[in-house]
């Protein structure tokens, strides 16, 4: 803290509203208007789980960008060993996006920015020839619009043509990276995005939230043991994926809607999906909070749609749940029902979404228990991640990999209470397209 205090006393405001616009893709614009100085901005990274006592380097990579190269020896840091572990896989947390505009916006001179505003006066008034308005506050105001984005670049190359041709073919480059990587994938046998595909190639693809809630000790309902088997599994396969993770750990009810509010409020402008798997105890419609209070699944779906979250309009939105829907075992299977040697999470929902673009795995059908194995995890979320491994490099659509996840769990066979138990699985889809994750390959 003292060292994020000395490096923050160096920050003027033009610094910080750099490193804000960097950090676009992880704190969202209705959250960024809070952040005032360098402190508040630091706060929100904690917030996001991009900063902590343990690991800043976040803050090491914004100076690096923003050539505050003197401010990482209170980190002790210094460039070179700053520009190595950058090369690293997963240090980087900036988007080439996002780095290439800021790229731009430093490259800019006065009569550039100006000769900038003149040409979108129109569609942008907010960008008055006479105001202070920066270019990275048009950029922004370009994302917001929906007239720019890293599949989108169009309309501000024809910009750049005009006011100043040589920035142009920094643009140009960063879409013919973009199109070497597409090339990787063609060469190491991805499937091809195909018309009736929603779009996968963002990096990140999106932010993937795991809430899990396994210590209900204080409400007498003990601890769901293996859940942390679960997480382990979703953040390594998910993090393969490209999405960047959060997870929150023994939310109270209310605290997992103040959470589901936050992400609501990120920008997922830049990005292509959402995911947020939902790890706990539930009944029927909903999930439980650690203080044992309910959360309806439809409420969780909600603050989602295209009413409350309009960044992930037309976009994929994905939520896997953990819990049981009831009391109920299904006949002809032992195990701890998600219960005891195998436990069950007995009590989540079928809830079918307003919105489009949405899809709801489901551990079990209504009215039904859900089976985890305190040594490996649930039956459900292990196979999920299975598959997902499996199937994504070859292109397979979610819903065939779902599928396949049916088909597996149901015929695992355990016991709860010396009863023979069974599970099988439910998937609730309201997409409009072909859902693939495409994994990543490094550029």
């Amino acid at each position: 803290m003292e060292r994020l205090h000395k490096i923050a006393e160096q920050l003027v405001q033009v610094d910080v509203a750099a490193m804000k616009f960097l950090c676009l893709d992880f704190i969202g614009r209705n959250r960024q208007e809070k952040i005032e100085d360098a402190l508040s901005l630091f706060v929100e990274l904690q917030k996001v789980e991009l900063l902590d006592f343990k690991d800043f380097f976040i803050v090491a990579e914004l100076l690096y960008l923003t050539g505050h190269l003197d401010l990482l020896r209170i980190l002790n840091l210094s460039t070179q060993e700053v520009e190595s572990q950058l090369q690293q896989d997963g240090m980087a947390k900036v988007s080439p996006y996002r780095k290439m505009l800021y790229s731009l916006y430093e490259g800019m001179d006065k009569n550039a920015c100006r000769a900038m505003k003149f040409q979108l006066h129109v569609q942008l008034p907010k960008c008055d020839l006479d105001s202070e308005t920066s270019c990275l506050e048009i950029f922004t105001e370009m994302e917001k619009r929906e007239m720019l984005a890293p599949d989108n670049l169009g309309h501000l190359m024809s910009i750049l043509k005009l006011v100043m041709p040589k920035l142009h073919r920094v643009v140009e480059e960063f879409e013919k990276t973009n199109c070497s990587r597409n090339h990787e994938n063609s060469k190491s046998g991805l499937q091809p995005q195909v018309a009736n595909e929603y779009k996968m190639s963002s990096l990140p693809r999106g932010h993937c939230l795991i809430i899990n809630n396994s210590d209900f000790s204080e409400v007498n309902h003990g601890l769901r043991r293996g859940s942390e088997k679960d997480v382990e599994a979703l953040k390594d396969v998910f993090s393969w994926l490209g999405f960047n993770i959060h997870i929150r750990n023994n939310l109270k009810a209310q605290q997992i809607h103040d959470t589901l509010d936050e992400f609501r409020q990120m920008s997922h402008a830049a990005v292509d999906c959402f995911v947020c798997c939902v790890l706990s105890h539930g009944e029927q419609q909903c999930v439980m909070g650690v203080d044992w209070e309910k959360v309806p699944v439809s409420d969780i779906t909600s603050y989602f749609n295209g009413k409350h979250c309009t960044d992930l309009l037309m976009k994929p939105k994905v939520f896997f749940i953990q819990a049981c829907q009831g009391k109920i075992m299904q006949e002809a299977v032992a195990v701890d029902a998600d219960g005891d040697g195998m436990e069950s999470d007995a009590r989540a929902s079928r809830t079918v979404p307003v919105d489009a673009d949405f899809l709801i795995g489901m551990a079990t059908v209504p009215q039904y228990v859900s089976m985890r194995d305190p040594d490996e995890g649930s039956w459900y979320i292990q196979a999920l991640c299975q598959h997902l491994k499996a199937g994504c490099p070859r292109g397979e659509n979610i819903l065939t990999i779902l599928t396949k996840v049916n088909e597996v769990v149901s015929k695992n066979t355990g016991f709860v209470r010396l009863t023979e138990a069974k599970q099988i699985p439910e998937k609730i889809s309201r997409l409009t397209q072909n859902l693939v994750f495409h994994v990543p390959t490094l550029s």
